[in-house]
Formats: structure tokens, C-alpha cells, sequence
């Protein structure tokens, strides 16, 4: 036995040997070389047979048929002296067994390489960990992540932040989310500035401060972020943390209609974007330098989510808006109540209750509240008598705020002379609102005035123009 152990070692000896010297008269990177490299403990050639492994395993590649010729004389040299499987650890005898094909493999030698604080394993790891098709392992992502932050990758700094806003294999903990982000928006990272502009808007993990939110926003905004750049049209409009600058908010309303496939007025009001960053921008004003609980926001989106999942989620949907109600009486939650009483989800029809709480909505210029407003009372129904009246008071209350969602009800309510005297001239201007941003049903009735003379005068050619358009 002895002396079989002698040969074997004797002959692995002169085998490898051989195969260095091979390696120098052919030094491309053969699969053999970097299989080698890899037993030796060099972490590039470690990440490199992951990287071949792993995409061998991919696409049903066998790495053996790879192998040079040399290396398969070798083998078939040796393997009469290997009596059983060695171990990875036990050396070169390694080099001359199969090279296992699997995604756990790959794993493993990611992880020799990344342990020799190899960069892109690292990142493989963290990849893998955090995208994996089975089911996130936030963990073992959270430990490559955080190696990978304290070598200031921007990027992991990042995501290091994102997991502590989202406790994502780590506790949560929003001073600790915000101490990575700021970390990774100083060098740079544009994919943190959004972050921490909402950190500062809403004193989440620091102070709020209504002037570092805009300096963050303005980063993200020039970065192509779209809701940042919705953010400086009306910062810029209200002088929320810098002075007011029409021109400047005008720039980023031109920038979002020439960029970004969307309507923007449609947009704007339904997200009612003034309303919100004014109601935050208030806050911070009224608390300057105060942390504000995180959790409000968290429990208003899981009742959204109990709202909109139905099947008998209504009643916790209907609970948790109650509770936030009793700590803030924000327009978000009492038009989601309002809603809620109007339709008899999660509490029993009440549609007086519905036009209480849309109204208290309303006194803080709620775009969506002021329009169900306008809505109920033009329509009217078996709840609500109709009255045109009270329908044009609501839907002035949307223009004087210079918004453009009720312009369709208002050129309807002129023409007809519903609630107002008639006056096609002022109708014909709604309604030509809307046909500019191409509604359908705007222009058939901008067609009809032309050709008409309705509150403008007749213009038969340009009647003409539009039904070739819409192919009337």
C-alpha cells in the first residue's frame, strides 16, 4: 500500500509538473489552467470556474468535454492509482476528478473567491442571494451587501439602505437606512438621492427639512427620476424649500410632457401631487428638526391593500383608515373613507357620512374629493338629489385651483346652461382644453361646434380636418 501511495504521489507529482509546463507553452485560459489555478486557491481563477460553472449548469454544458487532450492523457494516466473519491481539500488528486456541473458548485467556489475579498464574487453572491428564483435569502444577500458597502460600492450602500428601510434580513431601522444613503448619494449614486429627498420630506431616520428634501429631489430629477421631476414643478411653483421660480417649474412641466409618455395633466391632478407635497412641506414647517413616525405611511398602504384585495378585507381596510384617523386627519384617509361609506365597503352604505368626510376632504383641496363632490351632486341619485348648482360651486373649486379635471362637466354645464346661464362661447373653451391634449371625445364635439358655429365661428375646414382624424 505503501508503495502504491509512493507511485500515486510520484506520478500526481510529475503529472501536474508536466502540466505547468504545458500551461507555459500554451497560456490561453484553458479550462484545464483555471481548474488548476482554482485548487491552488487563486481567487480570480476561482471566480472564473464559478462563472464557467454556473454557466455551464445554465445551458447543459459539460465543462469535462472542455478539457485539452494533454489533460485527458493525464487522467487516463492516473486514475488506476485513485482507489476513492478525494475531497476537495485534499490537493492536486482534485485536478484529475470530474468538475461537478451544478448551481450549488458554483456556489461554493464564489464563495472561496469572494472570502479572499474578491469583488465580483461578492457580488455574484449578493446577486444570487437577493434575486434567487426559489425565494430571497435577504441573510446571506444582507452579508455580502454589507461587505461590499464598506469597501464604498456605492451601489451596495444603496441597497444597504434599501434593506433597512424594508428590514430585509435585517432588523428596520431608518437612521441606519439613512447613514448608507447619504453615504452612497456623496459619491454619486443617483439611485439614493430619491431616497433621501423622501427621508427629509417626511423625517424619516433625520430630521425633516423641507431644503435638504428639495436638494436631494433636484438630484434625482436631473437624473431622469420622473417623480422627482414631478416634485420640482411644484416646488419650484410653491417655493417649498427654495424661492419660487415659475420658470423653473414651467422647465420641468415641458421636460415631463417631452419625456415621459404620460398625460401630464391627467397625472398630476390624479396623484394630486400639490395637495400631498404642500401637506408634508406644512408639516415640516410647523415641526422643523422633528422625526416624524414612519408607520403612518406603512398602515395607510396595508389598508389600501386590504381595500383592493376584497373578499372580506374591507372591515380591516375600514379599521385601519379609522385609526389613522383619530392621529391625522389627512385628506389621503378621509377621501379612502369617504369612498368607503359611499360604496358599503367594510361598514354599512352611509351617504351622508360619504359627503361629510368628502367635504372635510375638500377644505384641504383635495383634487379627487372636490370632483366626487362635483360628480354626485351632477348626476345625482337615489341618495343624493341632483343639483347642478352645487355641482358647478365643487368643479370652480377644481379650476380656481388651476387644475384642468373638470373642464369636460364645466363646457357641458355651459353649453346646456345647467346650473349656470348657457354660454356656448365659454363652454366651447373647455371643451377646446381637452381637444388639444387629443380627447376623442372633446374633438367630436369641437368638430360639431365648427361646423356649426357653436360658440365659435363656423369653420367648415376645420371641422373637416378633425373628422378626417377621427375618421367621423
Amino acid at each position: 500500500m505503501l508503495i502504491k501511495s509512493r507511485i500515486l504521489c510520484f506520478t500526481l507529482f510529475v503529472s501536474v509538473i508536466s502540466f505547468d509546463v504545458m500551461l507555459i507553452i500554451h497560456p490561453e485560459p484553458l479550462i484545464d489552467k483555471i481548474y488548476l489555478q482554482a485548487i491552488r486557491g487563486q481567487a480570480q481563477a476561482q471566480f472564473e470556474l464559478a462563472d464557467q460553472i454556473e454557466t455551464a449548469d445554465r445551458n447543459d454544458i459539460n465543462l469535462n468535454d472542455q478539457q485539452s487532450s494533454f489533460k485527458k492523457m493525464l487522467n487516463w494516466v492516473i486514475q488506476p492509482f485513485i482507489y476513492a473519491e478525494p475531497k476537495a481539500e485534499d490537493g492536486f488528486d482534485q485536478f484529475f476528478q470530474p468538475i461537478q456541473i451544478s448551481q450549488a458548485e458554483a456556489l461554493q467556489w464564489y464563495k472561496k473567491a469572494a472570502n479572499q475579498d474578491h469583488t465580483q464574487a461578492q457580488i455574484r453572491l449578493a446577486t444570487y442571494y437577493y434575486n434567487n428564483g426559489q425565494g430571497p435569502d435577504f441573510q446571506s444577500a444582507y452579508h455580502w451587501i454589507w461587505r461590499l458597502a464598506q469597501k464604498n460600492d456605492a451601489f451596495a450602500q444603496a441597497q444597504l439602505g434599501w434593506m433597512y428601510v424594508q428590514g430585509a434580513g435585517v432588523e428596520k431601522d431608518y437612521q441606519i437606512a439613512h447613514y448608507w444613503f447619504l453615504k452612497s448619494a456623496l459619491q454619486g449614486n443617483h439611485q439614493a438621492a430619491p431616497f433621501l429627498a423622501w427621508m427629509y420630506f417626511h423625517a424619516q431616520g433625520v430630521r425633516g427639512s423641507n431644503t435638504e428634501a428639495f436638494k436631494w429631489y433636484k438630484k434625482s430629477a436631473e437624473a431622469g427620476d420622473p417623480e422627482a421631476q414631478m416634485f420640482m414643478v411644484v416646488m419650484y411653483k410653491f417655493g417649498i424649500g427654495t424661492a419660487v421660480d415659475l420658470t423653473q417649474s414651467a422647465y420641468w412641466k415641458q421636460k415631463i410632457i417631452n419625456t415621459q409618455d404620460i398625460d401630464f395633466e391627467y397625472s398630476y391632478t390624479r396623484n394630486d401631487y400639490e395637495n400631498r407635497i404642500k401637506y408634508w412641506a406644512k408639516k415640516n414647517d410647523k415641526q422643523p428638526n422633528q422625526n416624524r413616525d414612519h408607520t403612518f405611511y406603512e398602515k395607510y398602504n396595508l389598508a389600501l391593500d386590504y381595500k383592493t384585495a376584497g373578499q372580506g378585507n374591507e372591515k380591516r381596510a375600514f379599521e385601519i383608515f379609522n385609526e389613522l384617523l383619530k392621529k391625522n386627519e389627512s385628506a389621503d384617509v378621509l377621501y379612502q373613507l369617504a369612498e368607503m361609506y359611499e360604496k358599503g365597503l367594510g361598514t354599512a352604505q352611509d351617504m351622508k357620512k360619504a359627503i361629510e368626510f368628502y367635504e372635510i376632504a375638500a377644505t384641504q383641496n383635495d383634487i379627487m374629493a372636490l370632483l366626487r363632490l362635483g360628480d354626485l351632486y351632477f348626476q345625482g341619485n337615489e341618495f343624493v338629489a341632483q343639483n347642478y348648482s352645487k355641482a358647478l360651486y365643487w368643479y370652480k373649486k377644481i379650476e380656481a385651483l388651476g387644475q384642468p379635471h373638470a373642464s369636460m362637466k364645466l363646457g357641458e354645464m355651459y353649453m346646456n346652461g345647467l346650473g349656470v346661464a348657457q354660454d356656448p362661447e365659454q363652454a366651447f373653451q373647455y371643451y377646446l382644453y381637452y381637444a388639444d391634449k387629443g380627447d376623442q371625445k372633446a374633438l367630436k364635439i369641437i368638430a360639431h361646434c365648427y361646423e356649426y358655429g357653436i360658440g365659435t365661428p363656423q369653420n367648415l375646414k376645420k371641422a373637416q380636418e378633425i373628422k378626417a382624424k377621427l375618421r367621423i
